[in-house]
């Protein structure tokens, strides 16, 4: 946001970049939902990047924190990981 500040450009909150991919397959082949996620998991970062299966209309995130809370690794040890791992996961 650094550069758009600099270049006077006030209102800009968030900067996204995007890539589309258009697969041509032939008429006579067809993917199944496995082989069709299979093709998009080797095309794109799960980390970074997420597949928009419908046209995009906001870039507003609806993102709700979790409540953050303490785990006392210093008292309990290892079993204060593995409690917090199997809480959440």
């Amino acid at each position: 946001m650094s550069i758009c500040q600099g270049a006077g450009i006030k209102d800009v909150k968030r900067i996204e970049f995007s890539t589309r991919y258009l697969l041509t397959l032939a008429e006579d082949f067809e993917l199944d939902p496995v082989e069709e996620q299979k093709v998009v998991n080797s095309i794109h970062d799960r980390m970074t990047q997420c597949r928009y299966l419908n046209p995009v209309e906001t870039f507003d995130l609806e993102v709700k924190s979790e409540e953050v809370y303490e785990i006392d690794v210093i008292g309990e040890g290892r079993q204060a990981l593995e409690k917090a791992n199997e809480k959440q996961g």
